[in-house]
């Protein structure tokens, strides 16, 4: 199957909405249309051997760059595979396996117990890019709760049907909506199977007037015959933290970067030898970096309490914007939300690729000694980010 040209897909979302009120008919009320939509879906992911399936799908924010990403999912059996740009699970039995692409010599391996998000959760913490799709929650048994919580993406809220229709022109479209946005599904007449995804919301902790729009497409082929992981020549990590850079493990000295404040002056990391530092990489497009930075402020406030000398540097980075341009936008959007401490920049994103580029949001704690305490990628527990505050601060 090849995948779904872009001006087909845009015609389709238009389509959704009309189309949802002229076919929507008493007898069948929304949830009920909606659950047996999704029930032949489960069903067809089920049947056969396996498959291949990747979401190509777009991130816009306004004023910021278009984020191409894609997620892929690869089942053979009751194996399966599933991958973003940043991190890729295996689950071969009762174990799940988890490597980065640009660190391949290292894996972790968790328990598997049925569940992908929760092993992910677990393994990760909740702030990991990579998440269950559809078709892996559908194959693996789960139900109708299930459907709505991975169809939330991890970033609208708890989600009610608000229209469900069989009769769109390429197919059935369900309408969903969360008190932070909607998302449209549409599902193909032949098999049943999602073809096209669109989500529109509000980012926990973005200020107003911030809206992420997200549009995707489908593509499937056939699923390969076997899937394995083989660690013959790997590193076993102890935690995902530890799937990095070797340079940049705990105990490793923090690169020596140099940011820029929005006023242009240069603002070396060094310049805070002495004090814990926590790095916040962010970008405007990235919405669960609007999770990490309202951490951050809460942060500071307990630091503050237990007479911890911490300095918050939150960095906006990867923003594909003229350079007083982007300036301005992240002026402002910095002003809306109102944080307690002021945004640096990292111009080229050299500062993001010298801490390994491990994806966004990333967090990194440093000691008073320059030495790194952590490093995650995505948003860590708020008791995980004290802990190493508080390590970092610890007399030596």
């Amino acid at each position: 199957m090849t995948r779904a040209r872009a001006p087909r897909c845009l015609f389709l979302a238009a389509l959704v909405p009309a189309a949802l009120a002229r076919a929507q008919t008493p007898a069948e009320p929304p949830d009920a249309c909606a659950r047996r939509l999704l029930e032949r879906a489960a069903a067809a992911y089920r049947e056969g051997q396996g498959f291949t399936e990747t979401l190509h799908y777009r991130v816009e924010a306004p004023g910021s760059e278009r984020v191409e990403k894609r997620l892929e999912a690869v089942a053979s059996g009751r194996d399966f595979v599933v991958r973003d740009p940043s991190t890729t699970a295996v689950v071969v039995g009762a174990a799940l396996y988890l490597t980065r692409p640009d660190h391949p010599a290292r894996y972790l391996e968790v328990a598997f117990r049925g569940d992908l998000s929760a092993a992910l959760e677990q393994a990760a913490g909740p702030g990991l890019s990579l998440f269950e799709p559809l078709s892996v929650a559908m194959r693996g048994g789960k139900g109708w709760d299930g459907w709505l919580e991975i169809l939330r993406f991890k970033q609208l809220g708890p989600l009610t049907v608000r229209g469900c229709s069989s009769s769109v022109p390429a197919g059935a479209a369900i309408r969903l909506q969360a008190d932070n946005g909607s998302l449209d599904l549409r599902l193909g007449a032949r098999d049943g199977l999602p073809i096209g995804v669109e989500l529109r919301f509000r980012p926990s902790g973005a200020p107003e007037g911030v809206e992420v729009h997200v549009e995707g497409s489908y593509e499937r082929s056939a699923p390969p015959e076997r899937i394995g992981f083989d660690a013959s020549g790997k590193e076993r990590a102890l935690r995902f933290e530890d799937l990095g850079a070797a340079g940049l493990a705990p105990g490793s000295p923090a690169p020596p970067v140099s940011l820029s404040a929005l006023s242009g002056a240069d603002v070396p990391l060094s310049a805070y030898r002495g004090r814990v530092v926590v790095l916040d990489f962010w970008a405007s497009w990235c919405a669960p970096c609007w999770k990490a930075l309202e951490e951050g402020a809460r942060l500071i406030a307990w630091a503050r309490e237990r007479r911890i000398d911490l300095v918050l540097l939150p960095v906006n980075t990867l923003e594909d914007l003229p350079s007083e341009e982007r300036r301005r936008r992240v002026a402002g959007l910095w002003a809306a939300k109102a944080m307690p401490v002021p945004t640096l920049l990292d111009e080229d994103g050299a500062a993001f690729r010298a801490f390994g580029a491990p994806g966004l949001p990333s967090v990194a704690v440093i000691g008073p000694d320059g030495v790194l305490q952590a490093i995650h990628q995505g948003v860590p527990g708020a008791a995980t980010l004290r802990e190493e505050v508080a390590a970092a601060a610890a007399p030596r």
